[in-house]
């Protein structure tokens, strides 16, 4: 599957637009490649929004990664998350 070479990074504080809303327009645009981020939200919301999200961009045969929160990409089912330097070890995540 190609996915084009534009991966959206959501972000809320840049926007007014709900977080499905948003990624609904960027599918709707042609972007397949979607990384939810969120640095502000508790774990439980960052949770609930990440399963609204996976129904989107199942439905449309969108990729969604989820960053920084492995446990959370397993149990949404996400195609991937994102690690950055403070995160996980990629060696202790892959266990997961």
């Amino acid at each position: 599957m190609y996915l084009g070479g534009i991966c959206f990074i959501t972000d809320r504080r840049l926007c007014s637009l709900s977080i499905e809303e948003m990624v609904n327009k960027v599918i709707e645009a042609g972007i397949r490649w979607i990384q939810y981020r969120d640095k502000e939200e508790s774990r439980r919301n960052i949770y609930n929004n990440a399963l609204r999200l996976k129904k989107i961009t199942q439905g449309s045969k969108s990729i969604l990664i989820i960053n920084d929160h492995v446990d959370i990409a397993c149990a949404v089912d996400a195609d991937g998350v994102h690690l950055g330097q403070d995160d996980l070890p990629l060696i202790e995540a892959r266990k997961i």
